[in-house]
């Protein structure tokens, strides 16, 4: 209830003369954040592999080459294989939603970007008591 609130104000802010009082829609806003999504997949993983090259090599090297190749005698190599497959499936879907959000909601939108979903009024002004969620255009794509 509070994000509604906080939402009405800003969209109220804006004017009257937008079309439901809606956020601008920046077309070019997926495409602008597509450069940090894919930065989001990268950084972390070059970050941990540095540090696991640095422990490797740094500390007890003849261990570790024995246990690389326990993990090739047995084929467990499919378990480790998976489990980084896994981690960048979970970042993907975890960040894709932010390419539809830039869409919508700018870096200085301030508390607007806090929110989660984005809700429009239904019905006549006077008796309008429910509010839905948004599943049209752009807004609807991040909805989703």
């Amino acid at each position: 209830y509070i994000v509604l609130i906080c939402a009405s104000v800003e969209f109220a802010a804006m004017g009257e003369d937008k079309k439901d009082a809606m956020p601008e829609v920046d077309s070019a806003g997926f495409v602008k954040f597509l450069p940090v999504f894919v930065l989001f997949l990268i950084i972390p993983r070059l970050i941990a592999g540095g540090i696991a090259v640095a422990v490797y090599v740094n500390g007890n090297t003849s261990l570790y080459d024995k246990n690389i190749a326990k993990l090739t005698e047995g084929e467990y190599g499919y378990v480790y294989a998976a489990a980084s497959l896994f981690g960048l499936v979970v970042t993907w879907l975890n960040n894709y939603p932010m390419l539809y959000k830039n869409m919508i909601m700018r870096f200085g939108s301030g508390n607007l970007r806090a929110n989660m979903m984005i809700f429009k009024e239904v019905g006549a002004k006077e008796g309008a008591p429910y509010v839905v969620l948004e599943t049209e255009g752009a807004v609807g794509s991040y909805n989703r």
